[in-house]
């Protein structure tokens, strides 16, 4: 469990951000305001995820909400599927990896009704997950069915 001293210099605050873990890793978030409204879509989530080598936290979309991700240590590989309809590319399956390297991050941008997985790649992976709305981590968050992403994980 996280735990932080409380802070003894005025102004400066410590928050606990609750979350889980398992045997692939952790993931746990907080709120944010973005900055960059024209990268970072609207008010939502800052979620933090570890993945440890070969765990897979399974494909999940979301209706409305624009998720926008990095690795920041590690690498990780992201599977997605294009679920919409209209789209050119419905029905693609594309495997993108992000790896932490020196001072760069690579920021990846996933629509609503895109699909997503995410499996570790390195002995340990560190990814933040900027999601556009509260909704992402509640009522617009789905699992997709087991089989109906064409794609299996090596």
């Amino acid at each position: 469990m996280a735990h932080a001293a409380a802070a003894k210099i005025d102004g400066v605050r410590t928050r606990v951000a609750r979350g889980f873990a398992d045997d692939g890793g952790m993931m746990g978030g907080a709120g944010y305001v973005s900055s960059d409204k024209d990268w970072f879509v609207g008010y939502g989530d800052l979620l933090l995820m570890t993945l440890n080598r070969g765990a897979i936290r399974p494909f999940h979309y979301h209706k409305q909400g624009t998720d926008t991700m990095a690795t920041i240590s590690g690498a990780a590989r992201v599977v997605l599927y294009d679920m919409r309809d209209g789209s050119p590319t419905k029905g693609q399956v594309e495997e993108i990896e992000l790896a932490g390297e020196g001072g760069d991050v690579t920021f990846l941008q996933v629509p609503p009704l895109v699909a997503h997985a995410f499996q570790g790649i390195s002995d340990h992976a560190v990814l933040v997950d900027l999601a556009s709305s509260v909704e992402q981590s509640g009522s617009d968050f789905h699992y997709n069915e087991p089989g109906s992403v064409p794609y299996e994980f090596k």
